[in-house]
């Protein structure tokens, strides 16, 4: 009787798979680099169970990782010195989970994938600044932020200054703390909208094929060989890099976040449009999977060399822009 009471249960239901699939969500959430996959089974669940499953699984998973972020505090006693750290890795959540409903819930029949992803990285954009402004002006968060890059500067300074190759107390200066404290602000405010475009599109993309795959049906999404980015999105990229080159002599504020973001976004989206062109040049001349293992191989080493890397960098998404006027693949074009 009981074992006819468990097969007739709910666990063997779609909410305990959603149920369970959440709970893989808030365990990557919480196991450090894990948290580039935590979106994923959120995305499996729409693709599997639909909207009222998928909004559902959100909610209890923003729920759960706010409960687990505020017993961790009230065990060490930080509420206060982590309020501003809270904000920005919720008000980071939320953006992702909004950046993942738009994607799936609003129906855009005649705007792409791309564009509805590119929409989702400005709207970040415009509702970052309101929070990069009460950041600069909160004393206790710019005070803990400077007490923990004086610790790295100092680790540094110390294993440097015991290197044999390096002597720090004649002719190398230290490392200054204000000068790590710029040079990691320029870089993460110059990046963090290319970042969650790319976790965004990276999650989406990933649990939309595996709950496809799980449903044994086709994804609805565009294969690498057939990406193409449309002309028109040349401008921007135009755009992009003539801020960046401007914002090199003149400082732009959050203009130049900006710019530096969009040129970003645009060199890495003509990149997957120069490797769908290889990928699609390697099928059409029949090249054996050994050769494609050695040229992928190649290229992974030339990236990974000094100065040579940027070069070989910057060609993949030049042969994507080259596309608009070289048309390497006439049946092969996509906006999606």
């Amino acid at each position: 009787m009981l074992q006819n009471i468990f097969k007739r249960s709910w666990l063997k239901g779609p909410w305990f798979e959603t149920l369970l699939l959440t709970l893989v969500s808030v365990l990557l959430y919480n196991i450090g680099i894990g948290f580039l996959l935590f979106l994923i089974p959120l995305q499996v669940i729409f693709i599997r169970r639909g909207d009222s499953f998928f909004i559902t699984a959100m909610v209890i998973c923003f729920s759960l990782i706010l409960f687990y972020k505020l017993f961790i505090l009230s065990v060490n006693s930080a509420f206060a010195a982590a309020g501003p750290f809270m904000l920005i890795e919720f008000f980071s959540i939320t953006l992702l989970f909004g950046g993942l409903v738009f994607l799936n819930l609003v129906k855009l029949p005649a705007v792409s994938s791309v564009l509805k992803l590119l929409a989702a990285a400005a709207a970040v954009w415009i509702l970052s600044i309101p929070l990069i402004l009460f950041l600069r002006g909160n004393e206790g968060f710019n005070t803990v932020i400077r007490e923990y890059f004086a610790n790295i500067a100092l680790f540094l300074n110390t294993n440097l200054s015991a290197s044999e190759s390096i002597n720090i107390s004649y002719n190398q200066p230290g490392i200054d703390v204000e000068s790590l404290l710029i040079i990691t602000r320029e870089f993460f405010l110059r990046s963090y909208i290319f970042d969650y475009f790319v976790l965004l599109l990276f999650s989406w993309r990933s649990g939309t094929i595996l709950g496809s795959k799980s449903l044994r049906v086709k994804a609805n999404t565009t294969g690498l060989k057939s990406f193409r980015m449309p002309d028109a999105y040349i401008w921007p990229l135009i755009l992009g890099l003539a801020g960046v080159l401007v914002n090199n002599f003149r400082s732009l504020e959050f203009l130049g976040f900006l710019v530096w973001n969009t040129a970003l976004i645009m060199l890495f989206l003509f990149a997957l449009t120069g490797f769908g062109i290889i990928r699609f040049l390697f099928e059409k001349f029949r090249l054996a999977r050994p050769l494609r293992f050695l040229f992928a191989f190649s290229l992974v080493i030339l990236i990974m060399t000094p100065r040579l890397g940027i070069v070989f960098l910057l060609l993949i998404p030049a042969l994507g822009v080259s596309e608009i006027w070289i048309k390497y693949r006439i049946k092969q074009r996509s906006e999606d």
